[in-house]
């Protein structure tokens, strides 16, 4: 009988619950995924699967498929499910430690890149605001 594996990998680039939504159809369609629940809120997917059948590859071309998103996975077993998940401290340089970093860096991008999109239409429709009255 093969093992059933309980994880959570880091989902780059969510923004809302339709995100959210859209990954989780996608995830369903791969082959060997017992369980599959993305968190909005946590920009966390969280996948019960059989490694034996299960193609990881197949799993990040689902959710690329599905938008510009991005899942983080990991080739040691650092997140188990058989804790509630937690956001605790991990030892530096450890695989958990190094995912989770790269994950926040990533969502730092992503947030820099947005307030420099926020603040260039704020200008520009300023701008276009000033033309339009004169």
């Amino acid at each position: 009988m093969s093992q059933i594996i309980k994880k959570q990998f880091p989902i780059i680039g969510m923004h809302c619950a339709s995100c959210a939504s859209n990954l989780t159809r996608a995830l369903k369609k791969v082959p060997g995924l017992k369980s599959v629940y993305v968190s909005p809120a946590t920009d966390e997917a969280a996948l019960e699967y059989d490694p034996q059948i299960t193609d990881m590859a197949e799993v990040k071309k689902a959710v690329a498929s599905v938008g510009k998103y991005q899942i983080l996975l990991e080739e040691n077993p650092s997140i188990s499910s058989s804790a509630p998940h937690q956001h605790m401290a991990h030892e530096p340089g450890s695989p958990a430690a190094n995912l989770h970093d790269h994950a926040r860096m990533l969502k730092a991008q992503e947030v820099e890149v947005l307030k420099k999109q926020t603040f260039f239409g704020a200008v520009f429709s300023f701008a276009l605001l000033i033309l339009a009255f004169g």
